[in-house]
């Protein structure tokens, strides 16, 4: 969980993404880090134009959680 995710998101909210991430969890401040560190570094030196989702799958599953949409 981030700064941020416990800021913005409700207990109800936390747990309905909790249900729909793969990992079966929030990623942390440092695991969003390590993504950017990547992309800073000349490792990355080839990468393009790209969206990387460090979220756990979310995206790869579908668009948005079932009990935020409007009935």
């Amino acid at each position: 969980d981030t700064k941020l995710a416990l800021a913005v998101h409700s207990p109800e909210i936390r747990a309905a993404y909790h249900d729909a991430i793969p990992l079966n969890r929030y990623g942390t401040e440092r695991e969003i880090a390590e993504v950017i560190v990547f992309l800073c570094s000349d490792k990355a030196s080839y990468v393009t134009g790209q969206v990387i989702a460090a979220d756990g799958g979310f995206d790869a599953v579908g668009v948005g959680l079932p009990a935020l949409r409007a009935p």
